[in-house]
């Protein structure tokens, strides 16, 4: 009995089940709780290693004697067959599986399903629906392209540490003591929020304490925090409290990978799905570009701006078709978008060129403008319910633009009366707009733009001045690569971390090639390719208007009557009504003749001659021509010396053709009959008065100081004074 009661020995395999098990309830116990990334992660490899040890040192074991000792019950034959028909099995499932995904560009990510079972098709009816209506669009939405597998993994998808509320309480109670607040105790924390960059720490506010004097002393907060930069105070949806926003020692990076759950079930929804990023809190900002309708964005030199435009145009290439839409990219760093120069989707290849960039969005007005007859003649409102009606559907063209301040610098009228045309219409015939820029100062974002682009994200920027220039605003103190503030078309506003297909440039470049050879092997080519050849486009132009000849001309016909009617004792309506006098003269048949002859130019010089001033929008009115024809018009009335450079404040070009007609001796003997009769020297005077540049002006004042009858301006304020005397004013009056 004595040996009986003994303890027999422990086995190794009872030691190892002892030690894994007290590991695992340790691990299990910590992740119940709330911890940091850093720990749970630990935790989740330590219960790892716990479970596998235990399956290799004690599980294996027991099973190799248990069945060595049963080894002659066993039919080991039928094992081994067993063993081969299950492994057979499994690998024609994963073969078949392949060439599904090859067939039918199929994920291996489960689609929403409907109440049928079946993966969801948006129907024609359904009112929720946006996005993919009939032919190929319908076809796209029972599968996505096999390309997502090729997105790259995040190598780091969580910040490296997340502070606790107790951690909160302290450091905030610490530095409202050090920033002269006269607090009794701790703040309660109402909520730590962490996100890829930043974390937003919710308190109550201490008694006598206001937020306004956090905002005034934020600096010396961040100082006391040890967060210089990044640091913001904000406010919160709790009721007397404020929120600090602190950035992450180390920031989670942000990948298209990681918000591919929400943005499949998106993409079928929308017309246009891109990806933004991720918001403060860490959840998902996916955007319909169709409904923003254009895009501003700006940030300097490695603030992710360029990553955050190639995110865009990547999240729109992975879920939709060559067919779907079209892009015309404009690179005048030659750096950005020349990855995508074998992509299907492109409609021409990518623009270096600042000049035919500028020509190359005067195409783009065209094709609009094409678009909108088309809609009329189908008795349609816009491209979506063009596509709903048509088998054929029409594709969306998405105008991107890497460096706009380098196009305002080179051709900033043609530019800004084109992109202003772009943004005011191309909404409804599916054109939009997205412009990048390093230097957002007033004279390239101008008030036409920025009325016109009401949705803009900014990343870090130069000066607080350029930020406000962007957002109409003051804003946080932005970090670099990625984080950013977005200002959509409602209004709301949002600090984010924007999203990237990849940190690793190569990697970039090789899902960019990835996807274009994916498309030019599944996708039918469409026959939408365009030359930038200018003969070509204005026989283009010239078939525009010999399609709409006949609309024209009755409109022409019916407003002469009106015209006149109200061009009594009003000058401009006695221009519009000699105008379309002229139009009513020409045969409507050859009117596609008479946009480009000497007589309709004949036309557009009396209207600039009788508004003292000319622009393409008010030619295109005025003589009911397209707006390519109209600019081209102004530009020869400039190259010919008959209107000036545009003049943004009055947005027009100025009527010259006085200086044509005049020699300088005759402009100067008039100039000093008008100075001399008037008494007044004023530059705006005798600009509006003789119709001529102010450089003009200047130029043949300097002169007549030479000849002693001006004195030259001592300051800006004085300006010229006249130097004859009365009688010297009155001799040359008489003579």
């Amino acid at each position: 009995m004595g040996q009986s009661s003994e303890k027999r020995s422990e086995s190794f395999g009872q030691y190892v089940t002892r030690i894994s098990a007290f590991a695992a309830a340790i691990s299990g116990g910590l992740l119940f709780f709330e911890i940091s990334p850093d720990v749970e992660n630990l935790t989740r490899k330590v219960l790892g290693y716990a479970i596998g040890t235990w399956i290799l040192f004690a599980v294996v074991p027991f099973l190799f004697r248990l069945g060595w000792k049963h080894r002659s019950q066993i039919k080991w034959k039928w094992l081994l067959v067993i063993f081969v028909v299950i492994a057979d099995h499994i690998s024609q499932r994963k073969k078949n599986r392949n060439q599904d995904n090859e067939q039918n560009g199929s994920l291996s990510y489960p689609l929403p399903e409907n109440e049928t079972g079946a993966a969801y098709i948006p129907h024609p009816e359904d009112e929720t629906k946006s996005g993919v209506i009939s032919g190929s669009y319908q076809q796209q939405a029972t599968g996505l392209p096999d390309v997502f597998n090729l997105l790259p993994f995040n190598p780091r998808p969580h910040p490296s540490h997340t502070i606790t509320k107790d951690m909160a309480a302290d450091a905030i109670h610490q530095a409202l003591e050090m920033s002269n607040f006269n607090v009794e105790e701790k703040p309660q924390i109402l909520s730590v929020e962490s996100g890829p960059t930043l974390q937003k720490i919710s308190f109550s506010l201490p008694p006598k304490v206001q937020l306004s004097k956090l905002v005034q002393r934020k600096e010396d907060l961040a100082n006391h925090l040890g967060h210089s930069v990044g640091f913001d105070v904000d406010s919160t949806p709790y009721p007397s409290s404020a929120a600090f926003v602190i950035p992450h020692a180390k920031r989670a990076f942000v990948y298209i990978r990681d918000v591919m759950d929400q943005f499949i079930p998106f993409a079928q929804k929308s017309q246009l799905p891109v990806v933004f990023g991720k918001s403060m809190n860490g959840e998902a900002i996916l955007v319909d570009l169709a409904k923003l309708p254009h895009l501003l964005v700006a940030g300097t030199t490695g603030s992710g701006k360029s990553v955050f435009i190639n995110a865009l145009i990547g999240s729109l290439e992975l879920v939709r078709s060559p067919e779907q839409v079209k892009f015309v990219m404009i690179d005048p760093k030659m750096v950005e978008f020349m990855a995508y120069a074998d992509s299907p989707h492109l409609l021409l290849p990518v623009v270096t060129d600042l000049r035919r960039a500028a020509f190359t969005l005067q195409k783009v007005v065209v094709e609009m403008e094409k678009r909108y007859q088309t809609f009329a003649a189908a008795g349609v409102r816009n491209i979506e319910q063009y596509n709903r009606n048509h088998e054929t559907p029409m594709p969306y063209i998405v105008v991107l633009v890497d460096e706009y301040a380098d196009l305002m610098l080179v051709v900033k009228d043609q530019v800004e009366e084109a992109v202003q045309r772009l943004a005011q219409m191309g909404r409804a015939a599916g054109v939009h707009l997205v412009l990048g820029t390093q230097r957002p100062s007033v004279n390239v974002i101008t008030g036409v733009i920025k009325s016109n682009l009401p949705s803009r994200v900014a990343f870090r920027l130069p000066s607080p001045q350029d930020f406000r220039t962007v957002m109409d605003g003051s804003g946080p103190h932005l970090l670099d690569r990625g984080d950013g503030v977005c200002l959509f078309s409602n209004g709301s506003r949002q600090r984010f971390q924007s999203a990237a297909v990849t940190g690793d440039d190569n990697e970039s470049v090789a899902f960019i090639k990835a996807v274009s050879k994916y498309w030019k092997t599944r996708s039918p080519s469409v026959d939408m390719s365009w030359s930038l050849d200018e003969q070509a486009t204005e026989n283009e132009i010239s078939e525009v208007m010999a399609s709409a000849s006949d609309q024209q001309y009755e409109i022409a016909q019916s407003s002469l009557p009106i015209q006149e009617a109200n061009s009594e004792g009003d000058p401009e309506s006695q221009v519009t009504h000699d105008i379309h006098s002229d139009l009513v003269e020409v045969d409507p048949e050859s009117m596609n003749v008479f946009i480009g002859d000497a007589t309709s130019y004949e036309s557009a010089i009396q209207v600039a001659q009788k508004h003292q001033g000319i622009s393409p929008l008010l030619l295109q009115k005025m003589l009911s021509i397209d707006y390519m024809t109209a600019a081209r018009m102004v530009e020869r009335m400039q190259n010919e010396g008959i209107v000036g450079e545009i003049d943004f404040d009055k947005g027009m070009r100025p009527w010259l053709r006085a200086e044509t007609k005049e020699t300088e001796a005759e402009l100067l003997h008039r100039m000093k009959l008008y100075i001399c009769k008037t008494k007044t020297a004023r530059v705006g005077d005798l600009q509006n008065e003789f119709s001529i540049r102010r450089e003009k002006v200047s130029q043949l004042m300097s002169k007549l100081c030479e000849e002693g009858m001006l004195n030259s301006p001592t300051s800006p304020k004085v300006g010229y004074t006249i130097a004859w005397k009365d009688d010297q004013i009155d001799a040359f009056l008489e003579a």
